[in-house]
């Protein structure tokens, strides 16, 4: 038996919230925690939510979601598969998933993925802006990209699908909109070096507007100008800083 200090028999402490009988004490009795309900401490059954963890019906309508949920994604991927030839399908695996990539059942739909595996390790995929669950086969056939794509695909090429629009070529100006001082076929002398007094270079304006095909849209310059000596330059800016009319030439 155990004893206590002093040799007596040992016994159970009191919690805190039990008198001295043992037992749970009345709300306001001595020892009892300030606000414990009648009957003793809360149990678990008082935290939000917890009741409905192991609520038999609540776990069978998660159960039931999910099976509707792989169904609606088996639809879906063979749907996709349709637009794969026979001859390439051992090659291809079709992943179908939501597109904020959460598996979960009660989250809000947004898009669905489609994603197209192939063996040559290249994958691509494409989107629909609708839910798994609403997707017909007019809307994969709406995304999935053409036969082309999905054979170099297979092949190994990195094809990105759906292509990145080009970008718009900003209109070329004209002289309503940006007039220019001098005329085609002026001639002019053209700063080409540092130095203010022996930096220039003598040639004649040949294009207007001048653009090269390496350059980003939008981008051009006033002037292209050949130089005495037929090497070809451009003027930056229609300023006289850097291009100048000759008055008189001997």
């Amino acid at each position: 038996m155990l004893r206590g200090r002093g040799g007596g028999a040992g016994r159970r402490r009191n919690r805190p919230w039990e008198g001295e009988g043992g037992g749970p004490p009345e709300d306001g009795a001595p020892g009892a925690p300030p606000g414990a309900p009648p009957g003793g401490m809360p149990g678990m059954g008082g935290l939000p939510g917890f009741a409905n963890l192991f609520d038999p019906s609540a776990m069978a309508e998660r159960r039931q979601a999910a099976a509707r949920m792989r169904q609606a994604v088996k639809a879906v991927t063979n749907m996709a598969l349709v637009h794969v030839p026979d001859e390439m399908r051992d090659d291809c695996q079709v992943v179908v998933f939501d597109a904020c990539g959460c598996q979960d059942v009660d989250c809000e739909p947004a898009g669905t993925v489609i994603q197209f595996i192939f063996r040559s390790g290249v994958s691509g995929s494409t989107v629909s802006p609708k839910a798994v669950f609403d997707i017909t086969e007019e809307d994969v056939a709406a995304v999935v990209p053409p036969l082309e794509v999905i054979q170099r695909w297979r092949a190994g090429e990195e094809v990105e699908w759906p292509p990145r629009p080009k970008p718009v070529e900003p209109p070329l100006p004209t002289p309503e909109t940006h007039p220019l001082r001098f005329e085609k076929g002026t001639r002019v002398r053209c700063r080409v070096g540092p130095d203010p007094v022996t930096g220039w270079r003598k040639g004649t304006i040949v294009k207007h507007y001048y653009r090269e095909a390496r350059w980003p849209p939008g981008k051009w310059v006033p002037y292209q100008i050949e130089l005495d000596g037929g090497t070809f330059i451009y003027a930056p800016k229609d300023v006289d800083r850097l291009v100048q009319k000759v008055e008189d030439e001997e």
